[in-house]
């Protein structure tokens, strides 16, 4: 009898499993740079993977307030007739234990146009919602600066995701500060 059960309970478990990742917000089935040409019509995505240096890591730990989590960074430049229309990255980082992934618009004025989440692993509950994104747009570290608790509310039951979103808006906002200048020379370059 008690073999049964287990047997049961091994099936049941099993079958969740199988459907566990359907459990989670996943929008990551679109790649960063299919979501921007979406959002932009008509426009091109140049990838930038940039290594950061020392010197980088400072710069953007000065600006942000945050150490960066890593050295890598893909930034995605949205380009229409020569023109940048937007700077974006897409920053990938545990909110508790597991990752979120965020994409972080910024127009070339370096303000926050759209912050959308791709992939969020914690319980759904926890994850911000579109509205509480939407109070981002316009934010950057110059004039309207990125600071939960003061001109960001905090979310009830969703603190440490709203940490994250935030801490790492700013500090995608000091990349794109320290590298902008060199984007357009680029450009200018092509």
């Amino acid at each position: 009898m008690k073999m049964r059960h287990y047997i049961l309970y091994f099936i049941v478990l099993t079958g969740l499993w199988a459907f566990a990742p359907s459990l989670f917000y996943d929008n990551s089935g679109k790649p960063p740079e299919k979501i921007l040409t979406e959002y932009f019509p008509g426009s091109q995505v140049k990838i930038h993977n940039i290594v950061l240096n020392n010197e980088d890591k400072l710069k953007i730990k000065q600006w942000s307030g945050f150490d960066t989590e890593s050295s890598l960074v893909s930034v995605y430049l949205v380009v229409k007739n020569q023109n940048i229309q937007a700077i974006s990255l897409a920053d990938i980082h545990h909110v508790r234990t597991q990752p979120e992934v965020v994409l972080y618009v910024f127009s070339p004025d370096e303000k926050i146009q759209y912050v959308n989440i791709l992939t969020f692993r914690e319980p759904e509950q926890y994850m911000p919602s579109s509205k509480w994104l939407a109070l981002l747009k316009g934010k950057s570290l110059n004039s309207d600066p990125l600071a939960l608790r003061r001109d960001i509310p905090i979310i009830s039951g969703s603190t440490m995701s709203a940490h994250a979103v935030v801490k790492h808006a700013r500090i995608s906002a000091a990349i794109v500060k320290l590298y902008k200048q060199k984007f357009l020379k680029n450009l200018a370059d092509s």
